[in-house]
C-alpha cells in the first residue's frame, strides 16, 4: 500500500505538467479603434485594429476585446 502511494506521489508532478500543456489558449486580444453605433442597452458595434467588427457592451476606444460566445460577441480583456 505504501509503495502505491509513493508511486502516485512521484507521478503527480508530471501529470500536472501534462494538463498544463493541454490548456487551450484563447484568441489574442484586439484593440478597439472606433466605437460605432450603440443601442439603449449600451451594446455597440466596434471596429478593431485589424479592420474586423464586433459587438461589445460599454466599449471605449483603446480598450481590448476578446471573443466571447459567438464570432461577433466580444468582452473586455487585457491587451498584449
Amino acid at each position: 500500500m505504501l509503495k502505491a502511494v509513493l508511486i502516485i506521489l512521484a507521478l503527480l508532478p508530471s501529470a500536472c505538467e501534462q494538463f498544463k500543456q493541454m490548456e487551450a489558449k484563447g484568441p489574442p486580444p484586439m484593440k478597439i479603434e472606433r466605437v460605432l453605433k450603440c443601442n439603449k442597452y449600451k451594446t455597440c458595434v466596434v471596429v478593431f485594429s485589424n479592420g474586423s467588427q464586433g459587438l461589445m457592451t460599454s466599449p471605449k476606444e483603446g480598450e481590448y476585446g476578446c471573443k466571447s460566445i459567438s464570432a461577433y460577441s466580444y468582452i473586455r480583456c487585457d491587451g498584449p
